[in-house]
């Protein structure tokens, strides 16, 4: 994905430590772990695409749906895709020190900074057209630029966690995270489609609204229903969140 933006002067994030919290849940041992959240530093790249290949393709509704982790050519298209977001260096990762004290990547979410000129993403195979289409479709439901005023915000293209780590409010708190990193970048909005009802759960309790939804079960490609089989949740959601200037706690 291109994108013309550009970090802000004398902003540096790489390996900044955005949040720090405990679980909701005891492990194995007994023990309720803590985590941090912190910028995905070049390092960790290659932990992230392992978590987003093997997890999030397997997972997320509209890519379970297609069956793209059954695709060699979707997955080294999502790598690609992925690694070039990353490259921007504002997407975020939890991490845990246990059990035995190592630091360990259990959880990410690929962020990006898009901007009002940014071409639009050409999906490289069949597949992933499907679900492009199904998300710009969404996205051209509200022109977000617009109706904050602005050139740029924070958007994303993936979150997930390794499944011993579920339940301990990751997602939650990752979602949360944006907040500060949005104003060390100096953004005024995030803005995101979220797929799975999850996800959408999450995002809300974040401090996030819905501007738009498009339901599975109706959505129409080619003569063809794609997301018919999503279970557990209507619609797709087109989410946003205005960053306040002061960190209010939530």
């Amino acid at each position: 994905m291109l994108s013309s933006w550009q970090r802000p002067e004398g902003v540096a994030l790489e390996g900044v430590v955005w949040a720090r919290f405990r679980g909701r849940r005891a492990m194995g041992d007994g023990r309720v772990p803590d985590f941090w959240v912190q910028t995905v530093r070049p390092e960790d790249d290659a932990q992230v695409l392992r978590i987003m290949e093997k997890h999030f393709l397997r997972e997320e509704e509209t890519s379970r749906a297609l069956g793209l982790a059954a695709a060699p050519d979707v997955i080294a298209e999502y790598r690609a895709m992925w690694q070039s977001l990353l490259e921007q260096r504002v997407s975020l990762a939890a991490w845990t020190g246990w059990p035995d004290g190592a630091p360990r990547l259990v959880a990410c979410n690929v962020l990006y900074v898009r901007c009002k000129d940014d071409p639009a993403y050409e999906a490289q195979t069949p597949l992933s057209r499907k679900i492009m289409r199904a998300l710009y479709q969404l996205d051209g439901e509200v022109d977000v630029f617009a109706r904050h005023g602005v050139a740029a915000y924070l958007s994303a293209m993936g979150l997930s966690a390794l499944p011993d780590f579920r339940g301990q409010a990751l997602g939650l708190e990752l979602l949360r995270a944006r907040r500060p990193l949005c104003r060390a970048l100096r953004l005024r909005v995030t803005a995101t489609i979220f797929t799975g009802a999850a996800s959408q759960k999450q995002a809300q309790r974040a401090g996030f609204s819905t501007l738009a939804s498009l339901p599975y079960a109706r959505y129409v490609d080619d003569g063809e229903l794609p997301f018919a089989s999503v279970k557990g949740v209507d619609a797709m959601q087109l989410q946003e969140m205005v960053v306040p200037e002061q960190d209010d706690g939530r």
